[in-house]
């Protein structure tokens, strides 16, 4: 069951990145996406039975046909020296390299990440230790620089990653400093042997630097049969072998990333060090969406913060599971900035203050908020207030307690409430009398004719 579980997690994370790239006219890896979506639906449709599995079936068909539908031009980049239009190539080295002083301020500057930025020196720490005593003959223990990074999308760890290939490039342990982003998708192939080709392309694309797997996790299928699992032994290989220039940072969310790397003794062995990386709180979500304004030149009016920072502490208060944090922020930044571009054109002669002012109208209206249904409480009427020139006021009507309604069993009859108000029909206007009762014969009772007659 926790498999079917890491499956379709994993087929949602997908298909919501496929169509985040359809919105931004990412193509090419829209249908990536969409393709390695419907390959986890296909997963479970394949695990199932009855009509789930043709429900399954159904969906992932669906899925393969919105990535047919995509119109998709291959990326072409000039070459410096013809002139002529190449494929984009994946990954590149960095284009300013930083030392480690400058790597370390920009990690300091990152909004939170408090505990990972201490873990990231302690970390640092300990290799600089590692390195003076290697440098004085004295004995050390064999160190994995391989990093697992956990936690929810959009909290960073592309970013630290990033940040982290400086850092490895500088304490001497990688030779370029550059990050090769991948995931599933650009590891595996569906047929037998195709996939420790391709794996290998891009594990040679990283030497020297960092290769960083997206969701991790996914590497690891439901089935037996699965490919993935041939590009985790190639990885596996690779870090083994190439241990001097080459290093892995596995990222994805907590549960299923522990769940990865417990399954597998020689993932276990290389990921020995977890950084977790916490959502960002209200006050620091506020804070990163006003880095992004002074980023890119824009004022957010007095009247304006006070309606963003109550729309993202509704986000926050109000997030689920797939929350993105940092990165809801960004979209949040880019569909504010659209908004406020529908205004400017309407105006005569705007100012640079104008053209960069975002104003409340600008801002997403917040949803309505949930009616939660009344609760009954018990109000207790206040004591009376005595005068000296007025005879005491009647203590107040108890309020009775409110209980829950009686079962059958304790519902009152008739004739209990009957007796119970006997003892107190003196001093009622209304006086039953029981001596006056009249006779009630065996006729009398209605029906039951056949009785009747037998008695």
């Amino acid at each position: 069951m926790a498999d079917l579980n890491i499956l379709y997690e994993t087929f949602e994370l997908y298909l919501n990145k496929a169509k985040a790239c359809v919105v931004e006219k990412n193509y090419a890896a829209a249908k990536k996406y969409y393709y390695v979506a419907a390959e986890q639906m296909l997963k479970l449709a394949q695990e199932s039975t009855g009509e789930l599995r043709k429900v399954r079936f159904a969906r992932a068909k669906s899925v393969i046909e919105q990535a047919d539908a995509l119109e998709v031009a291959t990326p072409k980049r000039a070459n410096v020296q013809t002139g002529e239009k190449t494929d984009a190539p994946s990954s590149s080295e960095p284009e300013e390299k930083l030392t480690l002083e400058q790597a370390l301020a920009e990690l300091d500057a990152l909004v939170g990440l408090g505990a990972v930025k201490r873990q990231v020196k302690a970390w640092i720490d300990l290799i600089e230790a590692f390195k003076i005593r290697r440098e004085r003959d004295k004995k050390i223990p064999v160190m994995s620089y391989h990093l697992a990074f956990t936690g929810n999308p959009g909290t960073g760890k592309t970013t630290v990653a990033r940040l982290m290939c400086h850092i490895y490039r500088e304490l001497g342990i990688i030779s370029k400093g550059h990050l090769v982003e991948t995931d599933r998708s650009k590891l595996v192939e569906e047929h037998i042997g195709g996939t420790a080709i391709k794996t290998q392309k891009v594990i040679d694309s990283a030497m020297g630097g960092v290769l960083f797997i997206d969701e991790a996790y996914t590497l690891a299928g439901a089935s037996a049969n699965d490919f993935g699992k041939e590009a985790i032994e190639t990885l596996l290989k690779a870090m083994e072998d190439s241990r001097s220039d080459f290093v892995v940072i596995a990222a994805g969310y907590e549960k299923p990333m522990e769940r990865f790397i417990n399954t597998n003794a020689g993932l276990k062995s290389r990921f020995k060090t977890f950084i977790n990386f916490e959502d960002y709180t209200g006050e620091e979500l506020i804070r990163i969406f006003k880095g992004l304004c002074v980023k890119n030149d824009y004022i957010i009016s007095p009247e304006a913060e006070l309606c963003l920072v109550e729309y993202i502490n509704y986000l926050y208060d109000n997030r689920s599971s797939t929350f993105g944090n940092g990165r809801d922020i960004r979209n949040l930044f880019e569909d504010i900035v659209t908004a406020q571009s529908h205004r400017i054109p309407r105006m005569v002669n705007p100012t640079d203050e104008q053209i960069c002012t975002i104003l409340p109208c600008d801002l997403p209206t917040l949803p309505a908020p949930r009616q939660k249904p009344a609760v009954p409480t018990q109000h207790v009427a206040p004591a009376p207030i005595s005068a000296p020139t007025q005879s005491p006021a009647p203590a107040p009507t108890p309020v009775a307690p409110i209980n829950p309604a009686p079962t059958e069993a304790e519902t009152p009859k008739p004739e209990d409430t009957v007796l119970k108000n006997k003892a107190t029909e003196e001093n009622s206007e209304f006086k039953f009398d029981w001596d006056k009762l009249p006779a009630i014969g065996f006729d009398d009772v209605a029906g039951l004719e056949s009785v009747k007659e037998t008695v």
